[in-house]
Order: structure tokens, then C-alpha cells, then sequence
């Protein structure tokens, strides 16, 4: 496993206990991390994840609930929830990470992790986000390009 994707997977399970626990201090998400296996990028990269998640998780939801028509946020499985926020997170606020590198992980650890309903309602994502999100974050400005066109590599 690639040191990004173990990174993304203590990053999804830090972020499912803290929407569990309502603890996201920087303590708390270093016990967790300490209780877990990982090289000290994977665990640095899932800090950043986390860290990123919470700092914006009001846009976050914001842009989620715009792309999941019909999927009310509280409704959502946790682990689904988290899994979309963390996407979204690295397609708007990580130019360093390519787009279609996002996407697959997000959709990979779906696959791992997710529910039933989580082909679904990751469907029902993909398939608005880049409409939606053209809207408000397609510039040059954040050097991301979510049109469908210009996917970085």
C-alpha cells in the first residue's frame, strides 16, 4: 500500500471518530494516529487530510449538499460522509494532488470502507461535482480545473 493511500485511511478513520466523539483536537488525533501502524508520511499526509477536513468542513458540506441532490447530510452513513468530505477537500483545497488521483482514491476506499448505499450516493457526487463545482472553483487562481477539461497529471 502507498504511503498516500494508508495516509487517506487513518485520515477517513481519524475523521469517522471525531464525527463520532465531537473531539477534533490535535491530541486527539495524534492518540489515534499513535495506535495505528504507518510511516511517519503516511501519518503526516493523514494530519494534513484531517486537519483540512475540519478547518473547512463548513464549505466542505456546503459544496456536498449542493452535489448530492435527494441525500440530506445527517442521512448519510458516517463513514460515506467522511469519505465525500475528505474528496472534496483534496479537489478544492489541494492543487498538489492531482484531480483523477482524488477521484480514484476516494472511489477505491469507498470500495473498502463504504456502505451499501456508497456506489450510489458516489455516483450521484461524481457525476454533479464538476457542474457544481465549476461554478465557485474553476479559475486559475487555485490552479484546478474541474470542468471535465484540463486534468492535471
Amino acid at each position: 500500500m502507498g504511503t498516500r493511500r494508508k495516509g487517506r485511511e487513518l485520515a477517513l478513520q481519524a475523521l469517522y471518530q471525531i464525527e463520532i466523539t465531537g473531539d477534533a483536537s490535535a491530541a486527539a488525533v495524534q492518540l489515534f494516529l499513535s495506535h495505528f501502524e504507518g510511516s511517519a508520511e503516511a501519518k503526516e499526509f493523514a494530519r494534513r487530510l484531517v486537519s483540512g477536513v475540519v478547518s473547512q468542513r463548513v464549505e466542505i458540506d456546503r459544496l456536498i449538499q449542493q452535489c448530492t441532490e435527494h441525500w440530506k447530510l445527517l442521512r448519510m452513513a458516517k463513514v460515506d460522509l467522511v469519505i465525500l468530505r475528505m474528496a472534496t477537500y483534496e479537489l478544492v483545497f489541494c492543487p498538489d494532488i492531482p484531480l483523477n488521483v482524488s477521484l480514484d482514491e476516494a472511489i477505491e476506499i469507498g470500495k473498502r470502507f463504504g456502505t451499501d448505499d456508497s456506489p450510489t450516493l458516489s455516483m450521484a457526487f461524481w457525476i454533479r461535482w464538476p457542474t457544481q463545482a465549476a461554478q465557485n472553483y474553476n479559475s486559475p487562481a487555485n490552479g484546478r480545473s474541474v470542468s471535465g477539461q484540463g486534468h492535471r497529471r
